[in-house]
């Protein structure tokens, strides 16, 4: 193998670099807790749109569906579901719900508790074409983290599906953009319904670049 050489890393260019992720993973931290709730038709995104999400940003993540099908059960019981996202919204932080049926009943119920727990809402509807969502649902295997359907059980769960309405709080987000544009989206309206910047987090100011930083050490192998 021919040798390397590491050549020294510009110090303003990666004091930016932190800086800049500092200020993108501060963006949660909002004037007031949000619940963020996904909906969508099965195979739209939506499990792998959240996850990335509450991974990237540590934010709690709710899908009773998962948890329902980790018990063996089709489903799980609406006060069951409740009293554990009850838990979650106790934290007083943003967290992320994964709405089982998609149903606006469903949501103006989850909409109400997380508001009792003072929480702001914000529906996210990942929208995906239909035939590519059937697909996407038709064909996933057994043992991944979104369910799998039959061609049947999907057209009932497309028919019952009904999406948010001009007067709910949402933002449509597609299906088929990556997770991290979907997120830049979603982060860009939590800042504006919160109603003022994010709020700062006890880190160490930017670094101050003015002065010219020592030399590198130049490694080679």
């Amino acid at each position: 193998m021919r040798n390397m050489r590491f050549l020294p890393l510009d110090a303003y260019k990666l004091s930016n670099i932190c800086y800049n992720h500092y200020q993108t993973m501060k963006s949660l931290q909002l004037a007031k807790p949000h619940l963020l709730i996904i909906v969508g038709i099965p195979g739209s995104g939506k499990t792998a749109f959240a996850e990335y999400f509450t991974s990237v940003f540590r934010a709690p993540f709710f899908d009773p569906s998962s948890i329902a099908r980790a018990c063996e059960a089709t489903a799980m019981p609406d006060d069951v579901s409740d009293a554990l996202l009850e838990q979650f919204l106790r934290s007083g932080v943003t967290c992320v719900y994964e709405a089982a049926a998609g149903t606006r009943v469903e949501r103006k119920r989850i909409s109400q508790l997380a508001r009792k727990h003072g929480y702001d809402v914000l529906q996210i509807w990942v929208q995906t074409d239909p035939a590519a969502a059937k697909m996407r649902a038709t064909r996933r295997k057994r043992g991944e983290t979104a369910a799998a359907y039959d061609e049947e059980t999907f057209d009932a769960k497309l028919k019952k599906f009904t999406p948010p309405r001009a007067h709910e709080p949402h933002i449509v987000i597609s299906g088929m953009h990556t997770p991290a544009s979907q997120s830049k989206a979603v982060l860009r309206r939590l800042v504006q319904s919160s109603g003022r910047a994010p709020q700062p987090i006890n880190t160490p100011a930017r670094p101050n670049t003015a002065q010219s930083p020592a030399p590198a050490r130049r490694l080679v192998q």
